[in-house]
């Protein structure tokens, strides 16, 4: 099976920064996409005082 070069598949990722779904179905992709999915959908934290401020 050919790869494709890392490059291209950080583009990929970087791409899907802002969408929380893409980037969780790129984590699964193989290991080398984990890494730069995982950056992405852990650069930022939120932090509730309380339980109804949570989003649903």
């Amino acid at each position: 099976m050919a790869t494709l070069p890392p490059e291209l598949c950080d583009r990929v990722i970087d791409f899907a920064h802002d969408d929380y779904r893409t980037l969780r179905a790129c984590s699964l992709v193989c290991a080398d996409w984990l890494p730069g999915s995982r950056h992405h959908l852990f650069s930022s934290l939120a932090v509730f005082q309380d339980a109804d401020d949570v989003p649903k």
